[in-house]
């Protein structure tokens, strides 16, 4: 099974002990841009136009998530990929998108931070600490989250997997 390592806003929402930041006051989505960390100066430009379309494919996925763009997500995200949370629940790409659809789940900023990518073929993996502002079952407030995404190179576009 495949779990989550992007969005999990839900896991620290859901997990016993939380508490929720004040309310959101604006609702406007705001993109926060971040820097790709790279492993070695002497990295050639292919591999850094790599790291740079697997950044893009994720800042597209907050983007989505953000603009409730379901369309935009289900090109993003792999079909095969599950959502676990740290409560255990665990949830299928369709239920996921439809609590985020339905207004269940609402984010309204992004910002990454400490981005590392490492590209092997046709596999990349993203890892940072991204603080996501949402409204996720009728709780609101900014929550920092180590992230490790995974994604596939499928007909030369990055599709997220985990």
């Amino acid at each position: 099974m495949k779990r989550l390592g992007v969005v999990l806003i839900l896991a620290v929402l859901l997990c016993s002990g939380c508490s929720s930041a004040s309310s959101e006051s604006s609702q406007n989505p705001t993109v926060q841009e971040s820097k790709i960390t790279a492993k070695e100066e002497t990295e050639s430009e292919p591999m850094k136009k790599e790291e740079e379309k697997v950044l893009a494919a994720y800042e597209a996925m907050q983007q989505a998530m953000i603009d409730k763009d379901i369309d935009a997500l289900d090109r993003i995200v792999k079909d095969s990929t599950t959502f676990t949370h740290m409560s255990g629940k665990t949830q299928t790409k369709e239920e996921y998108f439809g609590e985020i659809a339905n207004g269940t789940l609402n984010y309204y900023r992004y910002k990454i931070e400490n981005c590392t990518i490492t590209v092997s073929g046709n596999t990349a993996t993203l890892s940072a600490d991204v603080t996501l502002t949402a409204k996720v079952y009728g709780m609101s407030g900014s929550w920092t989250l180590p992230v490790n995404a995974h994604f596939e190179k499928i007909n030369d576009e990055w599709i997220y997997t985990a």
